[in-house]
């Protein structure tokens, strides 16, 4: 379903009809007159990008059931916080699903506004299929500079109207919207994969057990681990133990398991042995390689290799 409208009213009841086209529940309270309101809003039931313009003293409560909100406030006093946490209006910022509350005077401000649901969709066509908010502010400057980027792009996208309508542009500027929200705030994914099934991590170690999975097969050792998670060594052995009970080496091993497993289920037991496999992944040692591989999977890797 394509969104495209643009109202204006002078009537504080009417601006919060119309904000409750987009939310599942607001309270408008304005702080003077004369009050002015304009919104105009372009997308789809994926995302669309809201621009409201509020004249007057305005204080607002929005309930973001369903809805992650991305704000960029263009000018104007504005203060706002999401679930009790103060967001900074000086760059870009999330109102996370929950009630989102703020106060503000000649507000110009941008709300990209993403469907939860349509989100983890995204998410979980790559990485997992539950998203976790853990906090309100970009990663870093480069992080919000590549955010504004991206809604300054689906922004005028959905701004065409021929654009709009076009299904496969559309889709594109969402899908951008989608992969720099997942990039730029700490959102957490519940991940899928071998060794960290049902498992929500913290952005640092999802970004040291991505690295493991990428390059499992390549000679790396904590210390790349730990660049890759931006941590020090020790704040990453620390992380993995409270996280998912192990050691970064540790989850390396199993991973590279896993895929030596993979690897020999698919094999030809023809023209394939154990001791290629073995070493591909890093177990220079086939005894011992075969002892684990036995008591993480009830079977020799022999057995494996000729099913």
């Amino acid at each position: 379903m394509i969104i495209d409208d643009a109202f204006a009213t002078d009537e504080p009841d009417r601006a919060e009809a119309l904000i409750r086209r987009l939310y599942h529940r607001v309270r408008l309270q304005e702080g003077s007159t004369p009050f002015r309101f304009r919104q105009d809003v372009r997308g789809d039931e994926r995302a669309n990008v809201a621009r409201f313009r509020i004249s007057a003293p305005a204080e607002l409560e929005v309930d973001f059931e369903g809805v992650l909100g991305v704000g960029l406030r263009t000018s104007g006093r504005y203060r706002a916080a999401s679930n009790g946490t103060e967001v900074d209006p000086d760059d870009a910022f999330l109102l996370r699903p929950g009630t989102g509350t703020s106060s503000s005077e000649d507000l110009d401000i941008v709300m990209v506004n993403l469907s939860v649901e349509a989100l983890t969709r995204f998410a979980s066509e790559r990485t997992g299929t539950v998203l976790h908010f853990d906090g309100v502010a970009p990663l870093s400057p480069v992080h919000a500079a590549r955010w504004r980027q991206a809604a300054e792009f689906a922004g005028g996208v959905l701004a065409d109207r021929e654009l709009l309508r076009h299904d496969l542009m559309r889709r594109t500027a969402v899908d951008a919207l989608f992969a720099t929200a997942l990039t730029t705030f700490p959102i957490d994914v519940v991940e899928r994969r071998t060794a960290v099934e049902g498992v929500v991590l913290s952005t640092a170690v999802r970004r040291a057990v991505t690295f493991i999975e990428d390059n499992a097969d390549r000679p790396i050792g904590v210390e790349d681990i730990a660049a890759a998670a931006r941590l020090s060594v020790r704040a990453l052995q620390a992380a993995f133990q409270r996280t998912l009970s192990t050691t970064p080496s540790e989850h390396l091993r199993t991973v590279r398991l896993a895929s030596a497993r993979g690897d020999l289920l698919r094999a030809d037991p023809g023209t394939t042995g154990v001791s290629s496999i073995a070493r591909r992944w890093g177990f220079s040692n086939v005894g011992r390689f075969a002892a684990r591989y036995r008591q993480e999977y009830g079977e020799l890797p022999r057995q494996t290799l000729e099913r």
